[in-house]
């Protein structure tokens, strides 16, 4: 983002010539010497203006006026957006000493006016939902802003390709792929009371905007990838998220308070058609949990997020040879190969990958550590206000990586980051990919939009990933090379 000024100065000399001009402009700017009236483009600014550790003027409407002498050094420009025009500007600095203001054209007299014009945003900030897990509640949703960039190619790219556009406001949660990549499946939220929410920078900025939000009801929609309508796959009043495709893409798998209110076990419907019944695969009646994150490889094995009640989120396989529910040890975001011999998954917001009996572990990413600090870093200093509230409500769900998703040859991880910094350093979700085989992790997108949640196409030649890139949310569609 360019934070340059586009700048045009006009200069007019004026002489005081009565003593109410003198006595004015003494005020002002001080009489005797050159001064320099400050103009802002749009006009709903505030200026600032400091020489020397001194204040000339602070926070001042445009115009504003100074004094041009610089026997204390140049004079330091600073232009801030008002409120009615903070969502479509930046603010711009401008520091200007004696041989600028000298070689400035004169109009007349010795008051010379500079206009500042203002740089429009090359982003928005989107309001949204965001769908997560809290240990005592299930899935709640959170009140979130993130940047999104007007444009939505790559930097120095091409765009992707836009897959569907997601309802606003909606919170997704899952995203799978069939086995032959002809069918996606998604869940999407629905707030508890949307009707009185207004989704907004109002809201966003209200206390109510720090707390958990209750969900109404989460389900499973489908689209044809080659280009048909979304289909609903599940309907009523329930809680269905986490979706994924049997090994076979005879069925869908999905997270689901059905059968105990206020919980979430794994159950099974078709993928053929609607209103074909709903089988269960594993409900946790002894522990109480509920399940998150589920996946499922060529044997049959299935893994999944357990979080116990009163616990911590461990990784679980059930089916497969032993038939039998398996602990294999804490973590969360399991992910199964597509051969059902690995898992990769999130420990303390780093990617790991370990065999399907639980032996093996092997750390992929080291940061999680060093990122969580400079999020917290850049927000504690640099953010405003409702970033500062948000991210002190929302700090323990934070994931520095996460999302894990396994190409179809084994031999990569595709995962969401917030590793990467947008222009003026603020932490940004991109799609990383990372070889098993070592290696540091190569970055897939750079729009500096939020990008995440990754899926790879069966085929491997695609990767398909949620973002807000051009100011609303959507699934899109990346080519991968030279993985």
């Amino acid at each position: 983002m360019s934070q340059q000024a586009t700048l045009s100065a006009r200069f007019t000399f004026r002489s005081c010539t009565t003593p109410l001009a003198l006595l004015a402009l003494a005020t002002v700017v001080g009489c005797g010497g050159p001064s320099l009236r400050i103009m802002a483009e749009p006009a709903d600014a505030r200026i600032t203006a400091k020489q020397g550790g001194r204040v000339l003027v602070e926070g001042k409407p445009s115009p504003a006026s100074v004094s041009a002498t610089f026997d204390n050094g140049p004079i330091s420009l600073e232009v801030l957006p008002g409120p009615s025009i903070s969502e479509r500007y930046v603010a711009v600095t401008r520091t200007v000493d004696a041989s600028q203001f000298a070689s400035l054209p004169v109009v007349s007299g010795e008051t010379r006016s500079l206009t500042v014009k203002l740089d429009e945003r090359d982003f928005v900030n989107v309001v949204f939902v965001d769908v997560v897990i809290d240990p005592e509640n299930g899935l709640v949703g959170l009140a979130s802003r993130a940047r999104a960039m007007k444009s939505t190619a790559e930097e120095g790219g091409r765009p992707p390709s836009k897959i569907v556009d997601l309802d606003s406001g909606l919170g997704l949660r899952g995203v799978a792929i069939s086995p032959d990549g002809n069918r996606m499946v998604f869940s999407l939220a629905t707030l508890r009371n949307a009707g009185q929410i207004r989704l907004d920078d109002s809201f966003i900025a209200s206390p109510d905007a720090t707390k958990a939000l209750s969900l109404q009801k989460s389900n499973l929609r489908a689209i044809n990838l080659a280009g048909g309508g979304v289909e609903q796959l599940t309907t009523d009043s329930f809680i269905d998220s986490d979706p994924a495709f049997t090994s076979d893409g005879k069925g869908i798998l999905m997270a689901s308070n059905r059968r105990r209110a206020n919980s979430a076990d794994i159950l099974r419907i078709s993928s053929l058609a609607r209103g074909g019944g709903i089988q269960d695969i594993y409900t946790d009646r002894t522990r109480g949990g509920r399940v998150a994150n589920i996946s499922q490889g060529a044997s049959g094995l299935t893994a999944f997020c357990l979080y116990p009640q009163g616990g911590d989120p461990q990784i679980w396989t059930i089916g497969g040879e032993s038939g039998f529910p398996t602990e294999l040890g804490q973590g969360v975001n399991p992910a199964i190969s597509p051969d059902g011999n690995r898992i990769a998954f999130v420990r303390d917001g780093d990617i790991y990958v370990m065999n399907s009996d639980g032996t093996g572990a092997t750390q992929l990413t080291f940061d999680a550590g060093q990122i969580l600090r400079r999020t917290d870093e850049f927000l504690t200093k640099n953010g405003d206000s409702i970033e500062r509230a948000l991210w002190t409500s929302q700090r323990k769900y934070f994931q520095a990586n996460s999302s894990p998703a396994w190409s179809p040859d084994g031999r990569a991880i595709a995962f969401t980051s917030s590793r990467s910094v947008d222009s003026d350093g603020r932490p940004n979700e991109d799609i990383y990919v990372v070889n098993l085989d070592g290696g540091e992790p190569r970055q897939l997108t750079t729009n500096r939009s939020t990008d995440r949640t990754p899926v790879f196409s069966p085929d491997g030649q695609s990767l398909y990933f949620v973002s807000n890139r051009g100011g609303n949310w959507a699934i899109w569609r990346t080519p991968v090379a030279d993985r």
